[in-house]
């Protein structure tokens, strides 16, 4: 079994209804300094179900969260001559808590609920 486990910043937020669940997909920004140099990874994350539905109005951007699950990796070049390959990672989002930040909204959860059943995968 495959897990990923990261903690960062949510940036965009979309909500969509796929056949008949549910699904929350954001980006989150991980921060770390690796040898004096700051840099960012970015993840496309998935949370699917009743937990996405339930989160949708607290999972916003600048929102801090812990999130744990199965992760994909793509690549694709982007269109336009001269464009250089681009590695994405996804995650099927399992576990999710809320770490803070600044634009927290005050009556978001601290943990996530948990999943009632297994996450589906988005393919």
């Amino acid at each position: 079994m495959q897990r990923i486990d990261t903690i960062g910043n949510v940036g965009k937020v979309s909500f969509a209804q796929r056949g008949d669940e549910p699904v929350l997909n954001f980006s989150l920004a991980a921060h770390s300094k690796i040898k004096g140099k700051e840099t960012t990874a970015w993840y496309e994350c998935a949370l699917w179900g009743d937990r996405a539905t339930a989160l949708k109005d607290h999972i916003v951007p600048g929102t801090g969260l812990f999130v744990s699950g199965f992760p994909t990796a793509t690549c694709y070049t982007p269109k336009g001559e001269g464009a250089k390959p681009v590695a994405s990672i996804k995650i099927t989002v399992h576990t999710l808590e809320f770490t803070g930040s600044a634009s927290k909204k005050d009556d978001a959860p601290a943990e996530a609920p948990a999943p009632s059943k297994p996450a589906k995968s988005s393919k």
